[in-house]
């Protein structure tokens, strides 16, 4: 998986919690950013090629409408499903930067970032919610974390770079997986 945002994308910065972390025996400040993102659902192909196609199908007879003059339709497959299923939590873990314009031209560069915490609520039409969180450690002041804070709530246009796929992680906990639930086929 290879997890970008193109600068300039509108997200909803929507927590922030501040804490310290250990390097080595030093105790430096952190924080992690939770950010959702209304996206269209093209963006479950970074996490894999098949996912969109498994989750959304084209669009059905009721949906079929004229479309408005100069408007993109948001998708070509709109339909979902499994229009009950809940929200797919996505185990991957990257390291990126992390940019975050506050105004006037002005960014917040946080780099290397963790991103992790991937959660994809899939909605009919064509769109995805995707909600994820982004843990910094490099170069926090002060005046950056006082800035972060009075951004919460906001809606941010941020950029997100990878640098590196750090893996797939584990299931936690012996949780089962569609693999165990289903057969060895539930995973193709």
């Amino acid at each position: 998986m290879k997890f970008e945002v193109d600068p300039g994308t509108q997200v909803r910065f929507s927590h922030l919690n501040i804490r310290d972390e250990k390097h080595g025996d030093e105790t430096v400040p952190a924080c992690d950013l939770t950010f959702i993102w209304q996206a269209a659902n093209s963006v479950l192909t970074m996490f894999d090629g098949k996912l969109l196609t498994s989750l959304y199908g084209p669009p059905t007879e009721a949906m079929e409408q004229g479309g408005l003059d100069g408007v993109e339709p948001v998708s070509q497959f709109p339909t979902l499903k499994f229009p009950y299923m809940a929200s797919i939590k996505w185990a991957d873990v990257a390291t990126a930067s992390l940019s975050i314009d506050y105004g006037l031209g002005k960014t917040l560069d946080l780099t290397p970032c963790k991103i992790h915490k991937f959660v994809l609520d899939c909605n009919e039409g064509g769109t995805v919610e995707l909600k994820f969180t982004a843990s910094c450690s490099a170069g926090l002041t002060e005046r950056t974390l006082g800035k972060l804070a009075l951004m919460i709530g906001q809606d941010v246009q941020i950029d997100v770079v990878a640098t590196e796929v750090i893996k797939d992680l584990p299931l936690h906990d012996n949780k089962p997986t569609l693999v165990t639930l289903f057969g060895a086929n539930a995973a193709h």
